[in-house]
């Protein structure tokens, strides 16, 4: 038996890696993708290809963004939560990790640029620039 899990274990690929991605999301994501697999096991025991695209899809619901309402949500997101953020005048622009692009008016007196950095591979929200 011991072997079995040592098995289900190397079957595990990393987590997908996006800046800043806590280690516990990191973990989180292994767990549910061990999880879904175990189940997809028994329900596609013939197809290991399938077995894996429904534990990726399974651990990958980790990664959704709920709907932003608003600007302050929008500024609110972990940096992990975010692959582009920018002002551009007076709206902010923002895709998440899960593909979602918002738009949102900067309230009077606010400069996000001022107080957020950007990078091509995420948003450090709340990181202070220098």
């Amino acid at each position: 038996m011991e072997g079995e899990g040592q098995a289900v274990r190397s079957e595990i690929p990393m987590a997908p890696q996006f800046p800043g991605l806590p280690e516990s999301k990191q973990r989180e994501w292994r767990e549910l993708y061990a999880k879904a697999l175990k189940q997809a096991k028994i329900d596609h025991p013939e197809d290991g290809m399938e077995q894996r695209a429904v534990a990726t899809r399974e651990a990958n619901r980790i990664f959704r963004v709920d709907e932003l309402r608003n600007y302050r949500e929008a500024m609110a997101l972990e940096s992990w939560q975010v692959l582009h953020l920018q002002q551009m005048g007076d709206q902010l622009k923002v895709v998440t990790i899960d593909g979602k692009k918002y738009s949102f008016d900067v309230p009077r007196g606010v400069d996000a640029s001022a107080k957020y950095t950007v990078s091509g591979k995420g948003a450090a929200i709340g990181a202070k620039k220098e």
